[in-house]
């Protein structure tokens, strides 16, 4: 699945960071990843998944992280490696990256997901009250337009401006586009410059539609998901203020 392909990308960076932290003798960095940062990846792989039974990744995660913890805890590890494998560590290989688990997309999406749950907890936290429906409200095919000449445009305020308003279309829109630029730009700024080329292969209807289920499970509420082209129902009017991947929200 989706999230055992995320789960297996995050362990390939743990895998990464802790084997260099040890070569360099830098043991706090390798036990606060293997530890800490793992566990984190851990907890969200478990609330996303809702499975019943285990999986092979969640299994070879498991055991993979008992070989990495045996510099820190040799005893309690190994003993729990043999319960769950039947082998001793002293037996087994250091993990290693395997370039076939490396998934930069799904790691993206997913964690595009994280930040919509905790936009959603914020709007929850500011209306003080339990929602019974959320709406998110996915942008304006222009909107997606300008986010690729931004984007080409190096994020840069003036150049994108220029580009936008060789558009007729923009021209016209005036203010807002400009305005709608500057905003776009400085969400853009707080994402790392090599996550930029992928905003393009990414459908942001789908993807919350794929993560519906959850987001319906979290807060215990109806989720509806629109598009601000169709002039859907907006009583807030939350549809005009949505950006490229942060949506519109409104609850009640």
């Amino acid at each position: 699945t989706k999230i055992d392909k995320w789960l297996l990308s995050k362990f390939n960076h743990i895998i990464s960071k802790t084997s260099l932290a040890l070569d360099q003798f830098e043991t706090r960095t390798a036990s606060q990843s293997v530890f800490y940062e793992l566990e984190d990846y851990l907890k969200w792989y478990n609330r996303r998944s809702k499975k019943q039974s285990p999986t092979w990744a969640i299994k070879e995660v498991l055991r993979a992280r008992l070989i990495m913890l045996s510099p820190f805890m040799p005893f309690l590890s190994n003993e729990l490696h043999e319960l769950l494998t039947g082998v001793s560590i002293d037996e087994t290989n250091w993990p290693s990256i395997s370039s076939d688990f490396d998934s930069p997309l799904i790691e993206f999406e997913e964690d595009l997901v994280r930040n919509l749950l905790s936009d959603l907890y914020e709007v929850k936290n500011v209306i003080n009250k339990d929602p019974n429906l959320i709406r998110l409200y996915i942008p304006s095919k222009w909107k997606y337009q300008a986010l690729k000449i931004i984007i080409e445009s190096n994020l840069d305020l003036g150049v994108s401006l220029k580009e936008l308003m060789k558009n007729p279309v923009y021209r016209d829109m005036g203010g807002q586009v400009k305005k709608f630029t500057k905003v776009l730009i400085d969400s853009l700024k707080q994402q790392p410059i090599e996550r930029l080329s992928l905003l393009e292969s990414i459908n942001e209807f789908d993807l919350y539609s794929s993560a519906q289920q959850f987001f319906e499970q979290e807060f215990d509420a109806n989720l509806e998901i629109l598009q601000e082209d169709e002039n859907p129902l907006d009583p807030a009017g939350k549809a005009s203020h949505s950006l490229p991947f942060r949506p519109g929200i409104y609850m009640e």
